[in-house]
């Protein structure tokens, strides 16, 4: 009987001590509730059959329609298959890429280009991935194609990073949730990126077992969680953009920007400059993951150090010296061997 008057709950868009007291009346039932905090979402504790049951006082598409988040940013830059960049602030992040999206048109690859910088890819590097457990058995990989990148070598480099994204995240998941699989499906990332965001979740409020969607199959507990923690929404954020854009099969994908196609060579239109950021960014979001057991990784953008500074010099002078000689000398359709 509780378990019915909870799902009842849980459809109301709003809920509160009268509306609990009054079902429960209407029920026959008497359990114990009381006013409780589940992370960032107020709602009310109830304790019975053993058991402690969160109820939101705002239901689950509620707070979807009316709460900035940034998985609601996202699910809106996938027309663009924008993956968000987290060293900006949101609300600078959000109006630019709402720009970007009303521009059309090439304006969001032009945007992911511009805002790459070489300071920005020094600081991933020595702030983040250097800190990585995860994807420390690939920096040099890692750092070779951001040489590429700035060389304009750009199938070279998007290339180099595919592999480095599954194996950080079979990483990451073992790290995280203790699976050891050597060789994981790709529909298995996704899946367990979803456990990493239950997992953190429930942490913040133990010995709560139910609460929205831990009874169902679909994504409601997903979506709660994002408004409980803001690691769950970020997190979140990344498992709609790895199944939505760069992990959906090829079958459906609209355009070559797809791991299945770029690895296997099915389509030849992968390589463009906003497409390599847009792969390098989701190495910054395995890093995100990680920090849920590694606290070495910074939560916010640390900004440079003298050695990023360093290395974003160097960066600098390759796209200088090397990259945009280069671009002169040959265009996709030209003789390789130019006089």
């Amino acid at each position: 009987m509780l378990k019915e008057a909870l799902k009842s709950l849980y459809k109301q868009e709003f809920v509160s001590e009268e509306i609990i007291t009054s079902m429960f009346a209407k029920r026959g039932l008497n359990f114990e509730f009381r006013s409780y905090q589940f992370g960032a979402v107020t709602g009310f504790l109830i304790e019975g059959l053993g058991e402690q049951a969160f109820v939101p006082t705002r239901s689950v598409s509620y707070l979807n329609k009316r709460l900035g988040r940034v998985t609601t940013s996202q699910l809106r830059a996938l027309e663009s298959k924008i993956p968000l960049p987290l060293f900006m602030g949101f609300g600078d992040m959000e109006s630019q890429i709402h720009s970007v999206q009303k521009a059309g048109g090439t304006a969001a690859d032009l945007w992911l280009v511009e805002i790459f910088t070489p300071a920005v890819a020094s600081v991933y590097m020595r702030r983040y991935f250097e800190k990585s457990h995860a994807l420390s058995p690939y920096l040099q990989i890692i750092y070779e194609s951001v040489e590429a990148y700035f060389m304009e070598m750009d199938h070279v480099a998007i290339m180099a990073l595919l592999p480095v994204i599954e194996g950080g995240l079979r990483n990451v998941q073992e790290i995280n949730l203790g699976h050891s699989d050597s060789n994981v499906r790709t529909e298995e990332f996704g899946k367990r990126l979803g456990e990493m965001i239950i997992k953190h979740g429930e942490s913040q409020a133990p010995g709560v077992s139910i609460y929205p969607g831990s009874s169902s199959a679909d994504n409601v507990s997903l979506d709660f969680f994002s408004h409980v923690n803001p690691q769950c929404d970020v997190i979140n954020a990344f498992r709609i953009f790895f199944k939505e854009v760069l992990y959906k099969p090829s079958y459906g994908a609209s355009d070559s920007f797809n791991r299945h196609l770029i690895l296997h060579l099915l389509r030849s239109d992968f390589a463009s400059p906003a497409n390599y950021v847009r792969v390098f960014l989701l190495l910054a979001y395995i890093t995100f993951c990680e920090r849920l057991t590694n606290f070495s990784i910074p939560m916010l953008w640390p900004g440079s150090d003298e050695g990023s500074v360093r290395i974003a010099e160097y960066f600098a002078e390759l796209s200088l010296k090397v990259g945009q000689p280069r671009s002169r000398m040959w265009r996709p359709g030209e003789p390789i061997l130019c006089k």
